[in-house]
């Protein structure tokens, strides 16, 4: 059995974690480990931001009584600036005491994950799912990729460096029923840009960095040919979706990948709704709130339209 504070403790000091578990347990770790944490950030600025108008406005009312209308707004300039620093400064005791959260982009690839997990946990067989999950960070030279695996763009600056890193977020295998075995990978990409300058008056070196991330979830599915008949199609849309399904001697392979830039979208939706003949009726929340990622809509729609087929005798 499971221990919830082990893995816990095993997550937080190898920043990774692997193990089949019941998925209700996977998806009640990843929420209270991960997905809750952006939540729990914003909870305690909203503190943080509560606490200081309750030093200041009163401050500024006691000057006011006891100065005079000119004391009262200097001491509201010099207010705005000690909020500032106050607030970093609450926030770093916050950090020290409570402990740091960490809620870089990694956290949407378990988002991603958790909705996938939580559209089909009744359909997996015995409701066991082995899952390796990865929260290292991304920017280091171990996810560094080489020049050769990426193309740069021509007429680079020789001022701008652009850097690629690539890591695995998480990997997913279970099996359905019926016998369908599945696998679900979830990796994370992030493109840096340094420009370096130098300041026309100060002539000082200057350094930006831009970085764009970068998800691309690939859904693998074998299904049993006795169980299911399926017409091969390949599906490639614009917006970062493709689809392909084939027919081999012995079983059926699909296989849906998605790229997105952020959070999934409905665009992605629209496109696949569009190469299958049918209207885009509800809106990006209800597609995301009925289906629960963009993953598990494609593979509705395939039974929709009639791309995948259950056999009757299927169990």
């Amino acid at each position: 059995m499971a221990n919830l504070k082990v893995d816990k403790k095993l997550l937080a000091k190898n920043k990774n974690i692997e193990g089949v578990r019941d998925v209700e347990y996977w998806l009640f770790f990843m929420k209270e480990n991960i997905m809750d944490l952006q939540q729990e950030k914003s909870q305690r600025n909203k503190m943080i931001s509560s606490i200081l108008p309750m030093i200041y406005f009163p401050a500024i009312i006691l000057i006011g009584f006891v100065y005079g209308g000119e004391a009262a707004f200097v001491a509201i300039i010099a207010g705005v600036f000690a909020m500032v620093i106050l607030f970093f400064v609450l926030k770093l005791v916050f950090n020290i005491l409570l402990g740091k959260i960490n809620t870089d982009f990694s956290t949407r690839s378990f988002k991603y994950l958790y909705h996938f997990l939580l559209g089909l946990k009744n359909e997996i067989y015995n409701y066991q799912v082995k899952l390796k999950l990865n929260t290292e960070p991304i920017n280091t030279k171990k996810c560094q990729l080489p020049d050769s695996a990426y193309t740069l763009p021509d007429n680079l600056p020789d001022n701008v460096k652009i850097r690629v890193y690539e890591t695995g977020r998480a990997v997913g295998l279970f099996r359905y029923w019926d016998g369908s075995k599945g696998q679900l990978t979830i990796i994370e990409r992030m493109i840096e840009k340094e420009k370096r300058s130098i300041g026309r008056v100060s002539r000082k070196h200057k350094v930006k960095y831009k970085r764009k991330h970068k998800f691309f979830i690939l859904l693998e599915l074998l299904l049993p040919k006795e169980n299911y008949t399926v017409k091969p199609t390949i599906i490639e849309d614009e917006d970062g979706l493709s689809i392909k399904v084939k027919e081999l001697k012995d079983k059926n392979i699909v296989v849906i990948k998605h790229k997105i830039k952020y959070d999934p979208s409905g665009i992605a939706i629209a496109g696949l709704n569009e190469k299958l003949n049918k209207p885009n009726q509800d809106s990006i929340e209800n597609q995301l709130e009925d289906n629960l990622n963009i993953i598990n809509a494609s593979l509705n729609q395939l039974f929709e339209k009639n791309i995948i087929i259950r056999n009757s005798f299927a169990v």
